[in-house]
């Protein structure tokens, strides 16, 4: 079988055979922007079998910055997310407290120079949104291009034999298989990569993840569903307004502390996620009914009235559920690899290109809201890489991973220390990265020619790659700790002079 053939439509879809492995994101916006350049053979497995993209665990909302919408304008869909979207501008923050009192907190940003309004959406309205424009957008996409399967996946990448080509095992929802062999493979099939480890039984070294510590890994997270518009009697409010966004503080400290989160959506009829993060021992993770998890609420969230607005059978399996952990900050070295078939080391054999993209190639905590944008930001790089290589695969996937494989890197270093604290888990962790920030911001105001914003200010400013991004924070670091070096000499110098006299010594 060639490197260009794939399917037994092959003939039907003429061009170079193109797998993408994965129907997040990157995987969607991978096939479409495919597509738009005029490939015609693509295949994209997605291993949910039906395009349902509500996943109880997995609830969360995205906000889409600039570079997210960048990728969604040039793929033709972020109209069609926009719409669906609460604009940062427009939303605001409120904390309802265990004794009866509230904060507002301004979240509009029209005020914040060189800030770009983002967008907040629950991450099953994305998903649908991306998938309707792949399946349903017949204007952008020629009909056929995209063969979107649902409830397939790829088990195995890997040589037909020495010198072989890559050939794919696909495995479907009924049992079936087949083996092709595609001139492109886009790994878009998450954390734990299939794609990405066969690969790295291919090539030894090559696909090594390299992994960094960060405060937030192993966090513990639930997601539970509520009515859109709940009440919160208490406060007199009889509906709430699902395109704010609220926080309730709870009552209760060390294994109890926990924090109920709701961000902001513009569907008032689906349910509403709050969002529950805490240390791994939290008691709302011991308990395995709902009912226990009631009398938690009550307990620790009194002002959260649960009973009223969570249905029991709701409530029950939140408890059972098991909910997620925070992945730890990784980034894999190989994201463009050229596969060359037969032997020896003439470039003009016969190559297959494979590409890592999002969580794939990189991923960590959601400190940095840069998940999904992470991954849009890399269908951009992809086709700037075509671009470049006017299509040849093969060298796509050497600029793929020369231009790219810096911002990965650099992206998973500024997740480890963007706002790993922001959770709250240590007291102690959270004032001193609160104190660090603050320090830094007044220090940026009076020398910002020397000392750079935090890398979470500089990610919501004009769009730079991360590698910039993170560049220019080490700097502003080093700076940093070059005038705390400068201070502790001055203070050293200045202890000697006042205690040279009184320890009887003669001035110098």
């Amino acid at each position: 079988m060639s490197v260009h053939a794939m399917a037994t439509d092959a003939e039907a879809r003429p061009g170079p055979a193109v797998l993408v492995v994965g129907g997040g994101p990157s995987g969607l916006g991978t096939a479409s922007m495919l597509a738009q350049r005029g490939y015609k053979n693509i295949t994209l497995l997605e291993k949910r079998d039906v395009a349902d993209f509500y996943e109880p665990n997995k609830s969360f909302s995205y906000s889409i910055d600039s570079r997210g919408q960048h990728t969604l304008e040039a793929i033709g869909a972020l109209d069609r997310v926009v719409e669906q979207s609460v604009p940062s501008t427009e939303f605001r923050l409120r904390y309802f407290f265990a004794d009866k009192t509230t904060k507002e907190v301004n979240s509009n940003l029209r005020a914040q120079k060189n800030v770009k309004t983002n967008y907040w959406l629950p991450r099953r309205r994305f998903n649908r949104a991306l998938f309707d424009h792949v399946t349903g957008d017949a204007a952008r996409h020629p009909e056929g291009a995209i063969d979107v399967r649902l409830g397939w996946s790829c088990s195995r990448l890997a040589p037909t034999g020495p010198g072989g080509a890559l050939e794919a095992v696909l495995e479907g929802p009924d049992g079936e298989q087949e083996r092709v062999v595609p001139a492109m493979v886009v790994a878009c099939d998450g954390l734990g990569s299939g794609v990405r480890d066969s690969m790295a039984e291919t090539y030894p070294g090559e696909f090594e993840v390299k992994q960094l510590p960060s405060p937030s890994s192993g966090l513990r997270f639930k997601v539970l569903s509520v009515p859109s518009n709940f009440a919160l009697r208490n406060f007199g409010v009889e509906e709430t307004s699902p395109e704010e966004a609220i926080v309730l503080p709870g009552t209760g400290k060390g294994r109890n502390a926990v924090r109920l989160g709701f961000l902001p959506q513009k569907d008032r009829e689906g349910p509403r996620t709050c969002n529950i993060v805490a240390k791994p021992d939290c008691n709302v993770f011991n308990c395995k009914t709902g009912e226990e998890a009631f009398a938690f609420f009550e307990q620790h969230v009194p002002q959260f009235p649960a009973r009223d607005v969570v249905d029991p059978d709701v409530m029950d399996a939140f408890a059972r559920s098991d909910g997620g952990r925070f992945p730890t900050p990784q980034y894999c070295e190989t994201i463009g690899k050229v596969h060359r078939v037969g032997s020896g080391a003439d470039a003009s054999r016969p190559a297959q290109a494979v590409f890592l993209l999002g969580d794939a190639a990189h991923a960590f905590p959601p400190d940095i809201g840069q998940g999904v944008n992470a991954a849009l930001d890399d269908v951009g790089a992809l086709a700037a890489a075509l671009d470049t290589a006017k299509d040849d695969l093969a060298r796509a996937a050497e600029i793929y991973q020369e231009r790219h494989a810096p911002n990965a890197k650099a992206l998973v270093h500024i997740a480890q220390i963007g706002a790993p604290y922001q959770y709250r888990q240590s007291k102690a962790g959270y004032n001193l990265w609160l104190m660090r920030v603050v320090l830094r911001m007044l220090l940026h105001k009076v020398l910002p020619f020397l000392v750079s914003a935090p890398a979470m200010y500089i990610l919501q400013g004009p769009r730079k790659s991360y590698r910039e991004i993170w560049e220019e924070a080490e700097r502003g670091t080093r700076a940093m700790k070059a005038m705390g070096v400068a201070l502790a000499v001055a203070a050293l110098a200045v202890a000697w002079r006042v205690l040279r006299p009184a320890a009887g010594l003669a001035p110098a």
